[in-house]
């Protein structure tokens, strides 16, 4: 398996020097935005410990964007700056250079490129790795720079050949050229080393997470990604649940984030029946059996046609022949026909009638009357 050396929290780009660029998360993004611009960063060195190293593959994690993308490289043992007498590391930070001198200083030394590639074979040899990264963006949203990673260890296609050939072409053509399919291979095999985390609906998103989904039968085109792995989440008691009268209280919580009541036709067969206010009942709530009843803030849908796309959303969750009600239950200071307490009434306390703006009258006062 290849090792390699990343870079991919802020605090690791900005160690270097950063022009025209900005945080964005844990990655660089461009400071100006529309029409086109262009930005670099001077990465901090990467060190492999040993002389004459070899710096094979690098590999560099971009959004897709429209403009250009280029990778300069240079690889040494001994990287002082002549001009400077301090390391090219130090002189990119020294707070008393201007960044523009910097760069003039040191671009020369940046003699290998690349253009339009995320994944190169640098081919370069020395203890030290200076990488400078150049984003140009044509129009359009802004890409952001998200991680470096260079390969320090691991085997290599050419030292399974005999000794004959490894010998002989060692970093020549056979190298250069094995090289390709070794990348395939190593990719591949590190997809399959960590082929359980695309199983994992927490570390996924997008069009990925939303085809787990499907799985295990969560399928909701207008959920979010992070209400997608809620409902990954009970999957297996909803699933226990489906149809119920609970099951169907939760689907409908979590597609409007209102918890409803459910009234179905026994609840309220006994008041037809016998009740005084029968004639309400049934007025209120019907007489089919296989009919009930959500009743639900009128404030959970925007328009009489988004509550409309809700109860056609529900129908696919129903049993066969039950059929439900949408009850929009509006805010009252009076009692009407759909009044429910701690619903959509409020029980005001207790107001004193004023006589004044400073005399109130309050339960002990008696107007009028006779006193004796």
């Amino acid at each position: 398996m290849d090792k390699y050396l990343v870079i991919n929290r802020l605090s690791d780009f900005t160690a270097g020097l950063c022009v025209n660029l900005r945080p964005e998360g844990e990655g660089l993004t461009l400071q100006e935005k529309g029409g086109i611009a262009r930005g670099c960063v001077y990465l901090p060195r990467l060190d492999a410990g040993q002389r004459d190293f070899a710096w094979t593959r690098l590999k560099m994690g971009v959004d897709d964007f429209e403009g250009v993308v280029r990778i300069s490289a240079f690889a040494t043992d001994n990287d002082i700056l002549p001009e400077a007498g301090v390391p090219v590391g130090e002189y990119l930070r020294d707070p008393y250079v201007a960044p523009a001198t910097k760069a003039s200083a040191v671009d020369g030394l940046y003699a290998r490129s690349f253009v339009g590639a995320t994944d190169v074979l640098l081919d370069l040899r020395g203890r030290y790795l200076y990488l400078k990264v150049e984003l140009v963006v044509m129009g359009g949203e802004a890409p952001v720079l998200r991680w470096v990673q260079v390969r320090l260890s691991g085997d290599h296609m050419l030292e399974y050949l005999p000794a004959v050939y490894a010998r002989s072409d060692k970093d020549g053509f056979l190298y250069r050229f094995l090289s390709l399919f070794d990348t395939q291979i190593k990719d591949l095999e590190e997809r399959i080393e960590h082929f359980e985390e695309n199983l994992d609906f927490d570390k996924q998103g997008g069009e990925l997470l939303r085809y787990l989904a499907g799985w295990v039968g969560v399928e909701d085109p207008q959920a979010s990604d992070e209400a997608l792995r809620e409902a990954l989440r009970t999957a297996v008691s909803d699933y226990e649940r489906a149809q119920t009268p609970e099951g169907i209280k939760r689907q409908v919580q979590r597609w409007t984030g209102v918890r409803p009541l459910l009234v179905e036709h026994f609840q309220v067969e006994p008041m037809q029946r016998k009740g005084g206010d029968a004639a309400l009942y049934v007025r209120l709530f019907g007489t089919q059996e296989n009919r009930f009843h959500l009743l639900m803030p009128e404030s959970c849908f925007a328009s009489r046609q988004a509550a409309q796309d809700f109860m056609d959303r529900l129908k696919e969750l129903l049993p066969a022949n039950v059929q439900a009600e949408l009850v929009l239950l509006k805010k009252s200071v009076y009692l009407d026909a759909h009044s429910y307490l701690g619903v959509n009434t409020v029980i005001s306390g207790h107001t004193g009638a004023a006589i004044d703006r400073k005399v109130a009258i309050q339960y002990d006062t008696v107007i009028g009357g006779n006193l004796n």
